[in-house]
């Protein structure tokens, strides 16, 4: 890993800088007064390119969903999973299961039902070793593992879930960065601004994010827990030309390629108010590649949990 940073430890990570905007009681309908600098002209925070669609998805036996991404101009592939509970998840374990890393055709092999073609882009990436083993061999293998009694409107987060969901599950085996508990007004994290649609400033309400990158590596599995926490002093909404509008926080997946950075297309997550939602992902090249990842428009006292291994 080269030149990398971090503002809180020493791990190959890098937070993204510091900003505020000015802000109002998010009950109040907003008014235009004055012009602001939109964090669209900061670096690593403006819009990346959309690029890389959507390959095909897998629905697992848990309810969790199975993304693959990739195109023909770039040799990665991301291969996200979405779910409602931290131990549902199904990425977090299947690695357990193999001696050797699995790259997306090991995945998708692993996890689809016989007789399930094969997209010719994730084909390529067949190794003489991956055909060993049946197609959708992981499928009874995983259903035998208890996925806990997690209830969404119970649990957002919970710890002990979150950890021991991913023992063996991991890039590297154990995570290399791990940070629980995050409530971003008391981590004090960088303020963040949505800039509503042509009006120039920011949505009444203090915003944060959380943002990582990794550069120069093949491989980059993460973890992430996010529960939208929407209450009167929390609230998500604010009224805009008469209309109550919800910002929900959102995760950004974005690669760099041919000088610029590009995020799969329709890869972004949002999670919904008062609801919890974890997303497990692999990036996984051929050659050395930088990575990056944008948790943005949390407010005071969402939740986050998230660990990270290269």
């Amino acid at each position: 890993m080269k030149h990398l940073k971090l503002k809180a430890l020493a791990l190959g990570l890098v937070m993204l800088g510091v900003w505020s905007c000015e802000t109002e009681e998010a009950t109040q309908e907003v008014e235009v007064q004055e012009t602001i600098e939109l964090e669209d002209n900061i670096e690593g925070l403006k819009e990346d390119e959309e690029e890389m669609p959507l390959i095909t998805k897998i629905k697992t036996y848990t309810g969790s969903e199975v993304y693959f991404y990739g195109s023909k101009d770039y040799s990665g592939k991301l291969v996200l999973e979405d779910g409602e509970c931290s131990s549902c998840m199904v990425l977090s374990r299947l690695s357990s299961l193999s001696e050797e890393k699995m790259n997306a055709f090991d995945i998708f092999w692993a996890l689809s039902e016989p007789g399930v073609e094969v997209p010719e882009i994730i084909l390529q990436e067949k190794k003489e070793k991956s055909l060993f083993q049946k197609q959708g061999w992981a499928r009874s293998e995983l259903e035998k593992t208890n996925i806990g009694n997690e209830k969404l409107a119970e649990i957002a987060c919970n710890n002990n879930s979150f950890k021991s969901s991913i023992n063996g599950g991991f890039v590297g085996g154990k995570p290399d960065f791990i940070d629980l508990d995050i409530i971003p007004k008391w981590r004090n994290l960088p303020k963040d601004c949505y800039s509503i649609p042509l009006n120039g400033v920011c949505a009444p309400g203090q915003r944060y994010r959380y943002t990582a990158q990794y550069n120069g590596i093949k491989s980059w599995g993460a973890k992430l827990c996010i529960k939208s926490v929407e209450t009167p002093q929390n609230t998500h909404k604010f009224w805009l030309n008469g209309r109550l509008i919800y910002k929900a926080p959102t995760v950004y997946f974005s690669y760099y390629n041919r000088g610029k950075w590009h995020v799969p297309s329709g890869s972004w997550r949002e999670v919904a108010a008062n609801h919890t939602r974890v997303i497990d992902w692999r990036w996984i090249t051929s050659i050395n590649s930088n990575f990056r990842f944008k948790l943005r428009y949390l407010r005071d006292f969402d939740q986050v949990d998230i660990m990270m291994d290269k």
